[in-house]
């Protein structure tokens, strides 16, 4: 009897994830089911969890393009033939990539079966990171001081550093509150760096603001690169919608005058497309003049309108350059609203192993960690607006020129087809598509007038009148009235949009399975455009249909209304929204990151309250976690904030709830001013207050020499510049201003906070979550209110001390600080060894004067 070998290889499923399988299974059979060959990544349980096509070849042979396998685990391809066995020119590519510590793979066009040729072989633990070598990096004789002019080593910075290497290597939650002055994003970074390249792993860096992602990008990552550093991959991670389309592009410029109601859009969308013609990276952000966003939805790469490897621009798509980028790098900058746009995915799949909006990641430092709350809140939630869906159905069909839009266009091109196929989607979008949105659109102003009637009359009168209205619905018999009012119209507006989507998704199928495959690759984008605007209005209908599930007590949803305006100008009716959010974001953070993860770094300066983290771990779901997983560190203030700043609180005002407050708010305003020769900065938790005080003193000091500077009349950017470049200064603003603002030197000596910044008590969001707090037997004022705010007036006071040279002081407005027991938790929360001066106002300022007047 002879015997055979067999080759023995485990289950497929062990060694590629299902959805990367998924990837690579449409690759081939967009190549034909001929060979394509990969590259990809092994995760930390083995299996490869992303691949990248990296060239298509014929039946029987595909180039193995051995250049691009760095930052890669692993090559593979196709056999067609079911055959898995190596040829020789296999062996060879095997061979090279395997001494480069690549693992190599042949699976079948099913991917049922694969052949492991080269095993995959997970690297070795790495040798826990140096404290001394920390140290030496971010040393007084480091490569940092040797390229930074003026460097100064920092303790602070030195300690936490450690702190994040520990947290690395010993797989925990670190929350640090790391001050101005203390240099934390370097401090995160270089062990960051250290630990991604020695364990070729992916890190991701997230912010908050784009002026800290600037920041790290364009300053902070380059001085880590050189002499006595390791080499490492970093890029900037932006969502898919940033970048051009070339297909698309191709396909505006053709269709241009068929999709456009407004000759302006026109106009834009040819400007757009010479810098197509130019541009080497797509990234709208480096379009000279932004086009609006109707003319852009027209050029952006999306996932809905995107043929992957069948797209003709597929080897240069700007997207899946940018993606290739991402898979090779080690640091992955991002911002939050990103990762929580990537982790809301993965939620939804139940895979975290795969590559969603950013690749799979198990190491992730949050910086301005104290928004991680409020971003999570809104992804993990959904939302649905009366402009959103009119710009939906105006996309379909022109408002202005019924003659215009998607479908126009689409039934203009298949004009002169005869094909049976694209007959059927032409009657399908004429007999039913067209009706079903004509009525739509007839029936939209309808049923959200019924909305917003429903909504005023919830109303308490002295409400209907404010610009802005919101009322909550709760899962009780006290809401089945407005309940009642709203179900009738909400259901109507969800049956008509689905009546608009379900055809369109029947008329794309026909599209695409049209027999002749010349004739399909001519309408495969409008087949495209069609499943787009299907996903689209299926998302709107889910939404609504989410926002009607009455008993779901486990999320929070509101309606708000707010005055249509174009410009400055006030048009008829009320834009309407329908918010759905989690009353409880922690156990989803929980769940969707920080048991995902093998450790985590949340950094601000602005975590703790009164020197303890327990608001933010109970906010953030880490209370949860098994003992031992979360450690904190606290550090103190690298200012001198004794000698330079000081709190100023006149206890002679009325407090912001009695008569006579805003009056005294602007004699306080007008005479501190005075006193500083402008140079303030005057925040404000409300715009009516702002616009009320500055238009009230704004003369005064025009005519004094002063220049008053009111958010909203110009960019927030604009504002900036033209504080620090103008003598006399005084910038009125509100939330925006009140964090990641960074004005050093003379230019800014003394900041008004105006009250302190209690959120308002009837936010929807807010007000449901302080009522669950109140049901468990919490004080909702004392554990959800106080620290929220003081948390934000930490920020405002943050605003003055930015460098080690900065002097001024802080007046705050507000007399409950030392008149209600609340008020010790701000003052305790003070950088250590800032003076405090109360008293009447005049005696506060003359204690304050060689603080902020002009002469000091």
């Amino acid at each position: 009897m002879t015997s055979r070998s067999v080759v023995v290889t485990p289950p497929i499923d062990h060694l590629v994830d299902e959805p990367t399988r998924e990837l690579m299974r449409g690759a081939i059979a967009d190549n034909g089911g001929d060979e394509v060959f990969f590259l990809g990544r092994i995760d930390a349980d083995g299996r490869l969890s992303e691949a990248v096509v990296a060239a298509r070849g014929h039946a029987t042979a595909a180039p193995a393009i051995l250049s691009r396998a760095a930052g890669f685990d692993c090559a593979l391809h196709n056999h067609p033939n079911g055959d898995l066995r190596p040829s020789e020119a296999d062996l060879d590519v095997a061979s090279a990539l395997g001494n480069e510590g690549l693992a190599f793979y042949i699976v079948d066009n099913a991917l049922e079966t694969c052949r492991v040729v080269v095993p995959h072989v997970p690297p070795k633990p790495a040798v826990p990171l140096d404290d001394a070598e920390i140290e030496q990096i971010l040393g007084p004789d480091g490569p940092l001081a040797q390229r930074l002019d003026g460097y100064e080593a920092r303790p602070e910075q030195v300690e936490m550093a450690r702190a994040v290497a520990r947290a690395f290597v010993s797989g925990q939650i670190l929350l640090v509150e790391a001050g101005t002055g203390t240099g934390k994003s370097l401090a995160y970074l270089v062990p960051a760096v250290l630990w991604a390249v020695r364990r070729a792993e992916k890190l991701v860096a997230s912010t908050a603001t784009i002026n800290l992602q600037e920041q790290l990008i364009g300053k902070d990552i380059p001085l880590l690169r050189g002499e006595g550093l390791p080499e490492f991959r970093s890029t900037l991670i932006k969502g898919r919608g940033n970048y051009l389309s070339k297909r698309r592009a191709e396909e505006a410029r053709v269709q241009a005058r068929d999709l456009f109601d407004h000759d302006g859009d026109r106009e834009a969308l040819e400007r757009a497309l010479r810098w197509a013609d130019q541009t080497a990276t797509g990234d709208r952000s480096e379009v000279p003049h932004p086009p609006p966003a109707v003319v852009w939805e027209r050029l952006e790469s999306t996932s809905d309108n995107c043929l992957r490897a069948r797209c003709p621009t597929y080897g240069t798509c700007h997207y899946f350059g940018a993606r290739e980028g991402a898979a090779a790098a080690h640091l992955l900058v991002a911002n939050h609203h990103l990762l929580f746009s990537d982790l809301a995915i993965k939620q939804q799949t139940g895979d975290f192993s795969a590559a969603a909006v950013l690749p799979a990641f198990r190491h992730l430092v949050l910086d301005e960690a104290h928004h991680v709350e409020d971003t999570a809140s809104s992804h993990f939630g959904a939302r649905v607006t009366s402009g959103g869906l009119r710009q939906q159905l105006g996309r379909l069909v022109g408002s202005r020129r019924r003659n215009r839009g998607v479908l126009p266009a689409l039934l203009k091109r298949c004009a002169r087809t005869q094909d049976p196929d694209v007959q059927r989607a032409v009657r399908l979008i004429e007999e039913e598509t067209l009706p079903a949105h004509a009525a739509a659109v007839g029936s939209l102003d309808s049923d959200l007038r019924a909305v917003v009637e429903a909504v005023m009359s919830a109303l308490p009168a002295s409400q209907r009148q404010k610009s802005e209205r919101r009322v909550r619905l709760r899962p009780s018999p006290d809401s089945e009235t407005l309940w009642d009012a709203l179900e009738k119209p909400l259901k109507r507006l969800g049956g008509r949009i689905a009546a608009v989507a379900s055809p369109l998704g029947r008329a794309a199928g026909a599209l695409e399975g049209h027999g002749d495959e010349a004739a399909r690759e001519k309408l495969i984008g409008a087949a495209l455009d069609l499943r787009s605007a299907e996903r689209r209005l299926v998302g709107a209908r889910t939404a609504i249909s989410a926002f009607l599930q009455r008993q779901d007590t486990e999320n929070v949803r509101w309606i708000e209304l707010r005055r249509r305006r174009r410009g400055s100008r006030l048009l008829e009716g009320d834009d309407v929204s329908l918010h759905l959010a989690p009353l409880e974001v922690g156990p989803l953070l929980r769940a969707a990151v920080f048991e995902r993860v093998h450790a985590a770094v949340l950094s601000s300066a602005t975590l703790a309250v009164g020197g303890s983290f327990a608001y933010v771990k109970r906010r953030l779901g880490l209370d949860d976690l098994p003992e031992g997983r979360v450690t904190e560190l606290v550090l103190g203030a690298s200012f001198d904030y004794a000698s330079n700043c000081a709190l100023g609180i006149p206890t002679d005002l009325p407090e912001p709830s009695e008569p006579g407050y805003a009056e005294a708010v602007e004699a306080a305003v007008l005479e501190t001013v005075r006193r500083s020769r402008g140079r303030a900065f005057v925040l404000f938790t409300s715009f009516a207050l702002l616009r009320r005080v500055h238009d009230a003193i704004a003369p005064t000091l025009h005519a004094e020499g002063l220049v008053p500077l009111r958010q909203g009349d110009q960019g927030r950017t604009a504002l900036l510049e033209r504080f620090r470049r103008e003598q006399g200064a005084v910038l009125f603003g509100t939330d925006s201003f009140w964090e990641g603002v960074d004005v050093k030197g003379d230019a800014l000596s003394v900041v008004i906070i105006t009250r302190l910044p209690f959120r308002v008590p009837d936010e929807p969001l807010w007000q449901a979550r302080a009522e669950a707090l109140s049901r468990r037997g919490g004080d909702p004022f004392m554990e959800l209110t106080v620290p929220q705010a003081v948390l934000k007036f930490r920020q405002g006071f943050g605003r003055l001390i930015r460098s080690r040279s900065d002097r001024g002081a802080i007046l705050l407005l507000d007399r409950r600080v030392v008149t209600r027991g609340y008020g010790r938790a701000f003052l305790r929360s003070l950088p250590e060894g800032v003076p405090v001066e109360d008293g009447p106002l005049h005696e506060v300022l003359d204690s304050l004067g060689p603080l902020i007047s002009a002469s000091a």
